[in-house]
């Protein structure tokens, strides 16, 4: 097994130090939990944003900024909708 050690910003570790406590878990199953987090949410990410290019990604969020009253962002609901409208404009139902 490799060990890769990593060196935080003070923030950061303090951040990781008090979640431990408050949580109830070592400084190292913490950080484990919060590095499982984070390939989770990147995963989850990358499937949504799967064949966008970033030009087709800003014209959607434009659409959105255009579309009429303002409305509190869900960013999940806003990347399903975008996705299947993508899916739908290159003839690939979702």
């Amino acid at each position: 097994m490799t060990t890769i050690t990593i060196t935080l910003e003070n923030e950061l570790e303090q951040w990781l130090k008090d979640y431990s406590q408050e949580s109830g878990m070592s400084p190292e199953e913490a950080a484990k939990g919060v590095l499982e987090f984070w390939r989770e949410l990147k995963e989850k990410e990358d499937t949504l944003l799967e064949g966008w290019s970033r030009e087709e990604l800003r014209a959607e969020i434009q659409k959105g900024l255009d579309s009429g009253e303002p409305t509190p962002w869900n960013v999940d609901e806003f990347l399903k909708e975008a996705h299947a409208r993508h899916e739908a404009s290159k003839g690939n139902p979702s």
